[in-house]
């Protein structure tokens, strides 16, 4: 890695931009250089500048702790790199240009700037990396810019620090500590903790494969396993379970097929009971609509007049509607006669007008005859005019065109031929200056050719050039240095700007890659939106579902209390009628034997007794009572359970969606957290201070205001960087331009000296017209040398041509003025006939304005207009006709309808009559319809005449089908009754109860002896697995118990201390290689089992001495042997070329400081710039080239950078 350029503006003291380019003079051919300057004016912030740029971290700040207040009132850590931005500034950078390990030029830029340019704005931090040689942004986003420079240069930031930064006050530290110090310094230097992790991870491991191994013994120990013999007993015990389990099913088949039966006996008794019941009900019901009955009669007799009541009330409705329309038409009919004869008083008008009209044509019709006559004469002249003017053009273009064409084309040849004639002699007066070349024409052409051929070769490298004179190019040449000497004044150097140009295209980099940034997280708030709003519905549907759970709960338990009720009663019911059986087998028995024929009862007294005969009939009459009340009490038992157990399963189901509703929610509220926490750390990287308390709706509007702010940053910056493009193509441009000028200059030396000898024979003319067109000059020479003879042959022929020419234009004058004359006779003819017609339109326009009242071209427009009115008035005539016709005819439609009007109320009163006598006469014969009653027959439309009658029908068919039904189940009870069990419904029950429970205890016997075949089984196959588990166990215990004897301990203390004892052999030996040539008396040794170091005085027969025992100079020297080897260490194989050292040399005395910087001396000899920071006088005085930082003004805290040497 190598160094070339650092940049850094407003960090710390050193205020305003500052450039320190290791690659330009006095800097490039200096191996030590000095920064220099007083306490505190900033020469350690350039040395922080270069950390920032490449791993935005300070050393002097690492391992600060607390926190400081921002100017924006904001928290920043002590150690955090905001803190090296100047006081008052509201941005600042860093930059470095540096040699990577791929050979390539590379720029880190760190950049820190506060929010909106403010002073108390948020600090905001943006890094990128270009590489220079294919201007390239290497980086997307921040986070990618420490590992990029780590692949880059090969070093981490703690590797950096101490191969090519070394401050002298840790190595120091670390030769003079102690055993467990040095451990921990060894350990941060070499990074080499990785040794003690593996130590506990060895010891770890073999604890964890020991422990596993015993678990699994333990596990085996609680496993039990049966023998052969109770296998084989188990086995057929299970058999012969399960054949008597299949006999006990076939039987309880048998059973259930008899309780079945009983069951369908009770449901038919009790259906028939019911169907019965129907009948009666529905036969009550038919009774109860006599009523309905009498109605419909009633309504029968009144549907044969209903339409004479309907008729009449509709035909009143229409006269009355009539009358209204009629009362309503005398106004309308009033306005139609009004309008009819306004239209025929127009019509009587436009009469009148047409009268007039005709009067008035015939009265001047006179005068538009003698119009005529005149129009008919002008025509007559007119067309003798077209005649004489026709006779005259084809005179003139057969005759006088023809001649006056010859004589224009003979004169311009004559011209011609003269131009040439005198420009031959002319260019013969002009050419006499070449009679100097006529003794040797070829020397002087061939001279001439090879002067042209090699102009033409200059021409084509540099046509543009060539063009210009020697004058023009001086001038172009003046402008241009004029141009690039504004440039450079304004850039100092094209290398400056390309810089500036890819400092601007990275931060449009890095204002593109932020506006990314803030359009998605524009999306995550509208995200975040979309789940707080399905939350606010998730915690809706919750309440309502806690709600119904409420009800559901409130719900089972009075389902539960109703249920265990019913039990109650179903068992109370039991035992009752259990009681009555048992009293009516017994003593109900015992007396009905005792009672005989004719002799009273002891019981009730009676002398019949015919239950004694019909005993049967007796007991299934009682059997089908008990069984039919405890149907009904087991059916609502029954329907309770079910009713509860429905409940059951909607309490769940409903429990379940609440539980997925609240994972949900949780869900929700998790990833809003956790989004509104990446969300901040997202608004911190861009310095938003948000209140994310607020809508989302808030958050996006102020968002979109950053990113239209941000977009406007880009604007300006795109705009600064075209100018700075442009003014970067205009540099390179004006600088090859004057590199090609001065060549071609040279050219056109070399060209003058070639022609010269031709040149000064020419006159002073010829001379300065070939400095301004060399190539043109030369051709014109040699083709004026060619052609001199050839221009006196041609002064002689057109001598004689001009002579010819001479003589034919007088014979064609001669010509053309015969034909001028005959055509001025022409001419005077046409101006007679023209004065003619002049009179005659004189005459006319008098004539028209007299008694037209104004001036016509044409008699017969004056007709025209005459005919045109007359027209007019008849097309108004004939439309206020029709106008008159149509409103005719709207009155005598109008009297019709007035007519009618008379008509249809007359007719309307005949019909009503007709329909009241209709209704007199029925009345007549139907008294016992009185007003009232008639009035309610009509409130009763048609549609609810028809629902009576169905009504009543339906009744009727409904008492048919219960009948119908009742009958059926009477069949097929008598049907079933012919299929009777032997048993009885209790005996059925109790034997299905007995069988049930010798069934379950046979089950249960029987799953007993599955479950012990199946842990036996389980037990054999896990007996397996953990057997083959331990012997892997072993084998693993066996080779990590090794590992654990070399290497491993609890606190990972032994492989620790064999690495950093090792690692310190390393670095003794780099350091006695590093000391041999500062300074051989000493070399570096390490004692024995242990980390100590000291020192082997060569000098003193190699004695080994402590290395406190060691001067100040000393000490120093073999600190930097130090320094160098653990930067040897950090850097590997990688050559490094810079080498910056921050050290005070102050407590050094003079001897020491000499002895000092002679090892400086050799260190740079080995091919290191080594840079230190020092303000000791004595240092500067050995060291020419130096950075100085200065201090600007009194108490103003701001230092600037000055490069002397």
């Amino acid at each position: 890695m190598k160094i070339i350029r650092l940049s850094l503006n407003n960090l710390a003291s050193l205020a305003g931009t500052h450039h320190i380019d290791f690659e330009s003079n006095p800097l490039a051919h200096a191996g030590l250089i000095a920064i220099t300057g007083k306490t505190g004016a900033g020469k350690s912030t350039l040395l922080d500048a270069m950390c920032l740029a490449l791993y935005n971290e300070i050393p002097r700040l690492k391992g600060a702790t607390g926190s400081l207040k921002d100017a924006g009132g904001q928290d920043v850590s002590i150690k955090d790199s905001k803190n090296i931005l100047r006081r008052g500034c509201v941005q600042g950078f860093a930059e470095l240009e540096f040699i990577a390990l791929d050979q390539k030029r590379y720029t880190a830029r760190w950049e820190i700037r506060r929010a909106r340019q403010k002073v108390d704005g948020n600090l905001k931090v943006d890094r990128a990396i270009t590489c220079l040689d294919d201007q390239r942004v290497l980086n997307q986003k921040i986070s990618e810019c420490t590992p990029l420079i780590e692949k880059l240069v090969g070093l981490s930031f703690e590797q950096f620090t101490r191969a090519v930064l070394l401050a002298q006050s840790e190595v120091g530290a670390f030769l003079k500590a102690k055993d467990n110090e040095r451990a921990d310094l060894l350990e941060y230097l070499t990074n080499s903790q990785i040794f003690s992790l593996v130590s506990q991870k060895a010891f770890e491991k073999h604890s964890e494969v020991k422990q596993k191994r015993a678990d699994l013994e333990k596990l085996i120990g609680h496993l039990e396993l049966l023998s052969e013999e109770d296998i084989s007993a188990l086995q057929q015990q299970h058999t012969t379970l399960k054949q008597v389990v299949e006999h006990l099913n076939q039987s309880e088949k048998v059973l259930e097929n008899d309780l079945k039966w009983h069951r369908q006996q009770h449901y038919l008794y009790t259906e028939i009971q019911a169907k019965k019941e129907i009948y009666t009900v529905q036969l009550d019901a038919e009774q109860k609509m006599a009523p309905q009955k009498k109605l419909l009669d009633q309504l029968d007799q009144f549907q044969r007049i209903r339409e004479q009541f309907v008729q009449q009330h509709q035909f009143q409705k229409q006269r009355s509607h009539l009358l209204t329309e009629q009362q309503n038409f005398v106004a309308e009919f009033t306005a139609v006669q009004q309008q009819r004869d306004s239209e025929q008083h127009k019509l009587q008008h436009i009469q009148q007008q047409q009268q007039q009209q005709q009067y008035d044509f015939q009265k001047i019709k006179p005068y538009l005859d003698q119009g005529l006559k005149l129009d008919h004469e002008m025509l007559s002249i007119g067309e003798q005019y077209k005649q004489l003017l026709a006779e005259q053009q084809t005179y003139r273009t057969q005759q006088i065109q023809p001649v006056q064409n010859q004589l224009v084309q003979t004169e311009q040849r004559l011209q011609q031929v003269q131009a040439q004639y005198q420009q031959i002699q002319k260019q013969l007066e002009q050419q006499s200056f070449l009679a100097v070349f006529d003794d040797e024409p070829q020397a002087t052409l061939q001279r001439l050719q090879d002067y042209q051929t090699l102009h033409q070769k200059f021409m084509q490298q540099h046509p543009a050039l060539f063009q210009s004179s020697r004058t023009e190019m001086e001038q172009q040449q003046q402008a241009l240095s004029a141009s690039l000497q504004e440039l450079t004044q304004r850039y100092t150097h094209l290398d400056q700007l390309e810089q500036q140009i890819q400092q601007f295209q990275t931060q449009q980099q890095q204002l593109s890659t932020q506006h990314s940034k803030l359009e998605a997280l524009m999306r995550t708030v509208q995200h975040m939106a979309g789940l707080e709003a399905e939350s606010l519905q998730l915690n809706c549907d919750l309440k309502n579902h806690h709600d119904r759970l409420q009800q559901l709960e409130a719900k089972l338990i009075q389902l539960q209390q109703q249920r265990q009720e019913a039990e109650q009663a179903f068992e109370q019911l039991q035992q009752v009628l259990a009681q009555q059986r048992l009293l009516q087998a017994q003593s109900v028995q015992e007396l009905r034997a005792q009672l005989k024929p004719n002799e009273p009862c002891v019981v009730c007294g009676s002398h019949e007794h015919p239950f004694v005969q019909h005993q049967e009939l007796l007991e299934n009459a009682l059997q089908q009572l008990h069984d039919q009340q405890l149907q009904e009490a087991q059916k609502k038992l029954q329907q309770l359970t079910q009713a509860y157990q429905q409940a059951q399963i909607q309490q769940s189901q409903l429990q379940t969606l609440i539980e997925q509703h609240q994972q949900r929610s949780s869900q929700l509220n998790t990833t809003l957290q956790q989004q509104k926490i990446q969300l901040n750390q997202d608004l911190q990287q861009f310095d938003l201070l948000l209140d994310l308390s607020q809508s989302t709706d808030h958050l996006q509007q102020q968002l979109g205001q950053h990113v239209l702010q941000l977009q406007q940053e880009q604007q300006q910056l795109a705009q600064t960087l075209q100018n700075q493009q442009s003014d970067w193509k205009q540099w390179r441009q004006q600088q090859q331009q004057l590199d090609q000028l001065r060549f071609s200059m040279q050219q056109h030396s070399q060209l003058e000296q070639m022609i010269q000898p031709v040149l000064h024979l020419l006159p002073e003319s010829l001379q300065k017209s070939w400095i301004t067109d060399a190539s043109s000059s030369c051709q014109q020479l040699s083709q004026q040398l060619q052609q001199r003879q050839k221009q006196s042959q041609e002064f002689k022929t057109l001598e004689t041509h001009i002579q010819s020419l001479n003589q034919q234009i007088e014979k064609a004058r001669d010509q053309l003025s015969l034909h001028q004359q005959y055509d001025a006779q022409l001419q005077q003819k046409m101006d007679t006939a023209l004065n003619m017609g002049k009179a005659l339109r004189e005459q006319l326009n008098h004539l028209t304005l007299t008694h037209a009242g104004q001036i016509y071209p044409k008699a017969q427009e004056w007709r025209d207009h005459l005919e045109q009115q007359q027209q007019a008035l008849d097309e108004q005539l004939r439309a206020q006709s029709l106008v008159t016709q149509q409103h005719d005819q709207y009155l005598r439609q109008a009297e019709l309808k007035k007519q009618s009007f008379i008509t249809q109320i007359q007719q309307l009163e005949q019909q009503i009559k007709q329909c009241q006598q209709s209704i007199q006469d029925w009345q007549n014969t139907h008294p016992t319809f009185d007003a009232e009653h008639i009035q309610y027959c009509l409130n009763i439309d048609l549609q609810q005449h028809q629902q009576i009658r169905q009504q009543l029908q339906a009744q009727h068919q409904a008492v048919e089908n219960a009948k119908t039904a009742w009958d059926i189940l009477e069949e097929q009870y008598q049907h079933h009754l012919k299929s009777k069990p032997e048993l009885s419904f209790e005996e059925v029950e109790l034997r299905l109860s007995s069988l049930a429970q010798e069934k379950a205890e046979q089950e249960n016997a029987c799953n007993e002896v599955a479950t012990k075949l199946r842990i036996h089984a389980n037990n054999q196959s896990t007996l397996q697995r953990y057997q083959h588990q331990i012997e892997q166990v072993k084998a693993e215990e066996y080779r990590w118990g090794r590992i654990y004897d070399l290497i491993g301990h609890k606190e990972g203390t032994k492989f620790q201390k064999i690495a950093q004892e090792h690692h310190l052999d390393i670095l003794v030996e780099y350091a006695n290689q590093q000391l041999q040539p500062l300074a051989p008396r000493y070399q570096l040794y390490r004692i024995p089992d242990s980390l100590s170091l000291a020192i082997i005085d060569l000098d003193m027969n190699s004695e080994v001495r402590p290395v406190l025992s060691l001067s100040g100079g000393e000490t120093f020297l073999v600190s930097l042997a130090l320094a160098l080897a653990i930067a040897n260490m950090a850097s590997g194989s990688m050559k490094l070329e810079s080498l910056f050292i921050d050290e005070g040399f102050g407590t050094l005395d003079p001897a020491s400081l000499h002895m000092v910087m002679n090892a400086l001396d050799h260190l740079q000899s080995q091919g290191r710039k080594v840079v230190l920071i020092s303000h000791v006088q004595e240092m500067h005085e050995r060291i020419p080239v130096q950075i100085q930082v200065k201090p600007v003004g009194a108490g103003a805290g701001a230092s600037t950078i000055q490069i002397i040497g």
